[in-house]
């Protein structure tokens, strides 16, 4: 077969060609999308949005035309069909707890401890642009932590997110905040007609709170705005009632892991606090997000909304 090369990179050779723009492509110029019933993986060319298949898939696909052609031998046995492995929660949520650590782990969480660090410094300042651009990018690589540990059996973080779904990015952060009102509206109108913080008041905040967990994991693998509902956040909780208390726990640690490392003795150290603090977080978003992601593996049958 003839060789061919990349239109954008002609010193490599094309493993990809688009059926639409029928041009040649390499790795590194098509995006690859698991789907989330797990059935198969697009392949997307980056210049023009059609499909692509692998050149190797095509030579294949003649030889497999060619050989259905000729007479077949009679097979002595059906072969036998993988089975999918199910996922057992209750240790990965064990295990979810030095995966941050894993493969480029370490790296991703200092990285992300500094840019926690700055966008506290800057949140006051005039670069609000640059800020949300780097929010933005935060959020896309959460994304990819909950999609890989959902659809795959990959037992490390996943690389940086590339640079040209930044639509997707946008999408994603608009479907956070419409969750987070929906979630804490109830809370806030309550306080803002009684100016009241009494048990009612805390009662509507922890169940707004409750549900948030599950918009993120939702809107994470949708984008869909009929993740929105409520009654569907709802009855997906009371579908997987006792492992979700279990994601729900890490999530009230994650959000006062900050306030217990500042009531340490580290915070007496001059920057040692501050860093430890924004670290700590940053490992527990990691756990967080990895358990999401296990945790839809594991139920996913009693999550087909999503």
């Amino acid at each position: 077969m003839e060789t061919s090369f990349c239109k954008n990179h002609t010193e490599k050779t094309a493993d990809y060609r688009c059926t639409a723009c029928k041009n040649y492509f390499c790795p590194d110029c098509i995006e690859k999308k698991i789907y989330k019933d797990f059935t198969f993986t697009a392949i997307i060319c980056k210049e023009c949005g059609g499909k692509c298949e692998e050149l190797k898939t095509v030579v294949q696909s003649a030889v497999s035309f060619a050989k259905k052609m000729a007479p077949q031998p009679v097979s002595p046995a059906e072969p036998v069909q993988a089975r999918e492995v199910p996922t057992n929660f209750w240790f990965e949520v064990v295990y979810n707890f030095i995966y941050p650590f894993k493969g480029n782990g370490l790296m991703v969480m200092l990285a992300a401890t500094g840019f926690f660090i700055i966008f506290e410094l800057a949140s006051k300042s005039i670069f609000i642009i640059p800020i949300a651009i780097l929010a933005l990018y935060g959020l896309a690589y959460m994304k990819n932590v909950i999609e890989v540990s959902a659809f795959s059996y990959d037992s490390t973080p996943p690389g940086w997110p590339g640079f040209h779904n930044w639509l997707d990015w946008f999408t994603l952060a608009m479907t956070l905040f419409l969750a987070a009102v929906i979630c804490f509206s109830p809370a806030l109108l309550y306080f803002f007609k009684n100016t009241n913080l009494d048990f009612i008041f805390y009662s509507l905040l922890f169940f707004g709170l409750s549900m948030c967990p599950m918009y993120v994991l939702a809107l994470s693998l949708t984008e869909q705005l009929s993740s929105l509902n409520p009654l569907l956040v709802l009855e997906a909780i009371l579908r997987t009632f006792f492992p979700y208390c279990v994601v729900f726990i890490l999530w009230v640690f994650l959000l006062s892991v900050r306030d217990f490392v500042q009531r340490s003795p580290f915070t007496h150290i001059t920057g040692l606090g501050y860093f430890l603090e924004w670290f700590l977080f940053t490992y527990m978003l990691m756990v967080n997000l990895r358990t999401l992601g296990v945790f839809f593996r594991a139920y996913k049958k009693h999550l087909e909304w999503i």
